[in-house]
């Protein structure tokens, strides 16, 4: 069962709970939203790599 994106904006952090969920990594997807920046429009890639690095630890 795969997590559904809440509104529009949330695609990026959404991506990152479905991709984190296969690989049993904990994960909240506030906190994915808060690290990445997500605003009114989206996630921009500076966020995505925010948030790969956190999770990551590099």
């Amino acid at each position: 069962m795969c997590i559904k994106q809440h509104d529009y904006k949330d695609c990026g952090a959404t991506c990152f709970a479905n991709i984190y969920k296969q690989y049993d990594l904990r994960y909240p997807i506030l906190k994915t939203r808060e690290v990445a920046g997500t605003d009114k429009e989206s996630t921009s890639i500076v966020g995505v790599i925010k948030v790969e690095k956190e999770v990551l630890r590099i």
